[in-house]
């Protein structure tokens, strides 16, 4: 019994896991300090944090620069999973 549990325990740590990945399509403007696109790499604060958060919660992030004026089609269309920055009131009619 202790052999088969011991023989589990260690298949469990070969056992590959994935992280969830995420298209988060950000804004293909500059706003320093809180983010910069730099041929069409996005840094910056916001950046770090959403970074932080991908990290700590297993996430890998995928950034998407896009025109403003497409962010919410984009979500829309699935072409990116999050949008940021983001805001209920934008989607009011």
């Amino acid at each position: 019994m202790l052999l088969r549990l011991v023989l589990i325990i260690m298949c469990l740590r070969f056992v590959p896991v994935y992280a969830q990945e995420y298209r988060v399509g950000v804004e293909g403007e500059s706003y320093p300090p809180y983010y910069n696109v730099v041929d069409a790499e996005y840094l910056g604060f916001f950046r770090s944090i959403l970074d932080a958060f991908a990290l700590d919660q297993g996430y890998i992030f995928n950034y998407v620069t896009t025109p403003v004026n497409r962010l919410n089609m984009s979500l829309r269309d699935g072409i990116i999973d999050i949008r940021v920055p983001d805001n209920p009131n934008w989607y009011k009619s």
